[in-house]
């Protein structure tokens, strides 16, 4: 530790008695004073150093155990620290040469097991569709949109490279692919960067997109509008929303967990009638069958006065018309 003392500084950011550290000399060259923050608080802000070559792994000089005495790790916490790096590190580095190497077919291999690092937590596999169902390449796809009858109706319509540069709105083709430009009505010809190209996109693939825009974790089971919205920006065909609307209803991981999109309307309010005396209006209604009684009654019918709440419960035998007519001319007699 070095010793401290107490002197008047006068200065353009602080004046007054401060307490300060003496050391032979300081780190920085040419610096014979410095203030740390709990004097200059918030009245200098440092300027970051611009270099030109960045250095990303910065070693931490020699006196930096002099200048922060709190944080030298000692023998016993370093010895402690690399016991649990090597307790963590145990399963990451395995030696994977005989793994690749080896004839999977030859003699032997079915001996050679693979191994796996203990899991302590569980993995939760989340639905993805399928990618290799369709090994794409602009030539496939050439030909996929030649096959599609969609699309050959819309290639008629095509126009030049050239006359496709001044119109908002048109089927062109690119290295033998159809494509569709569209321009929004409010941008003027100038703003270029509004200008959206679509790849007009054969019937075989379109379900593979909408899955892509829609069922993916990063696509978060959208919308429809905004499900149409991300198709859009890169893919165009005919009746986009439709097979959209259709996809994402019929999606069930948005049926189980989505929110409706609907308000259900609340009921209307009746008024309820007022009865001038009781048993005037009764509720009644049945429960069974039960485990029979020893007297074997397997029902029970129940009977509520809508204006008293008076309620009384009748063990039956059965349910038939019979009985319950004589459970009730007991109890109103």
């Amino acid at each position: 530790m070095f010793p401290s003392i107490v002197f008047h500084l006068k200065s353009d950011l602080i004046t007054g008695p401060v307490v300060v550290g003496v050391r032979p000399n300081l780190p920085v060259e040419g610096v014979s004073l410095l203030l740390g923050n709990d004097l200059v608080r918030n009245k200098v802000v440092a300027e970051p150093i611009v270099t030109s070559e960045p250095v990303v792994d910065v070693k931490s000089p020699e006196y930096d155990a002099e200048l922060y005495p709190a944080c030298v790790v000692t023998k016993a916490l370093a010895r402690k620290q690399q016991n649990e790096d090597l307790q963590e590190d145990q399963f990451d580095y395995m030696d994977l040469s005989d793994t690749f190497l080896a004839d999977i077919e030859g003699p032997g291999s079915s001996e050679k097991a693979i191994i796996k690092p203990p899991s302590t937590h569980k993995h939760v596999v989340m639905p993805w569709p399928d990618m290799n169902s369709h090994s794409v390449d602009k030539r496939k796809f050439a030909e996929e949109q030649n096959k599609d009858p969609e699309v050959l109706q819309l290639r008629k319509r095509a126009q030049p490279q050239e006359e496709a540069d001044k119109v908002s709105e048109c089927y062109y083709h690119q290295d033998d692919i159809l494509m569709r430009k569209w321009r929004p009505p409010d941008a003027t010809p100038e703003e270029e960067w509004r200008v959206v190209y679509q790849v007009v996109v054969p019937k075989v693939y379109r379900q593979e997109i909408i899955g892509l825009a829609h069922d993916t974790p990063l696509a978060g089971h959208l919308g429809i509008m905004k499900s149409c919205f991300k198709i859009l920006q890169y893919f165009y065909w005919p009746r986009l929303r439709n097979d959209v609307t259709e996809y994402c209803k019929s999606c069930h991981i948005c049926q189980v967990v989505g929110k409706p999109n609907q308000k259900i309307p609340p009921a209307p309010r009746l008024p309820i009638q007022a009865f001038e005396e009781p048993f005037s209006r009764v509720l009644i209604d049945y429960v069974g069958p039960l485990p029979k009684t020893k007297t074997g009654n397997a029902y029970l019918l129940t009977i509520m006065c809508t204006s008293t709440r008076f309620s009384d419960a009748i063990p039956l035998r059965n349910i038939k018309t019979p009985t319950i007519v004589e459970a009730l001319i007991k109890l109103f007699t």
